[in-house]
């Protein structure tokens, strides 16, 4: 099999948003583990920082997971037309297998990542898959050119749009 697509960084940024998340909700559960624990003239604002922690918590791991369950960590091809999908999970990845011909409908999309911030990315839908596959496009993505060829009309259009250039 041969990578034509690798996102390596984002494995490395989710996994670590993951351990935050976690560690938020964490020191929520201790602090009002501590709060329930002491005096009531004691307690100050033990049960405000609890649900900052937890709500915090809740927020950034609602935004860690929607953000990326649906993007693409690499796509492999082998001699026979077999793709591999691998798409991230929380400390792990899911993987999508079967021909490549079953990668459909790309298109370019710019993905709003803050007020005035877009990541260009290239859409593509699969039959096993329920939502749109999201394959990020821009520096430190490596795109072979067999995927050039698979997404080209999709990549030229990131390219004249004002999502920014496909790299």
């Amino acid at each position: 099999m041969a990578r034509i697509y690798a996102n390596r960084g984002l494995t490395k940024r989710q996994n670590f948003s993951t351990v935050v998340v976690i560690g938020s909700i964490l020191l929520g559960c201790f602090e009002l583990w501590r709060a329930a624990t002491v005096a009531p003239e004691e307690v100050g604002s033990g049960y405000l920082f609890a649900a900052l922690f937890l709500g915090g918590g809740a927020y950034g791991a609602r935004q860690v997971l929607m953000g990326s369950l649906d993007t693409v960590v690499a796509l492999d091809l082998g001699s026979a037309r077999e793709a591999t999908i691998v798409l991230w999970r929380p400390f792990t990845t899911k993987r999508i297998e079967g021909p490549v011909e079953k990668l459909s409908d790309w298109r370019p999309y710019a993905k709003p990542v803050r007020r005035n911030l877009r990541q260009p990315m290239v859409l593509a839908d699969h039959p096993d898959y329920p939502r749109p596959l999201e394959f990020e496009v821009g520096q430190g993505i490596q795109i072979d050119d067999a995927f050039k060829t698979l997404a080209g009309e999709a990549l030229a259009g990131l390219e004249t749009s004002a999502a920014g250039p496909a790299r």
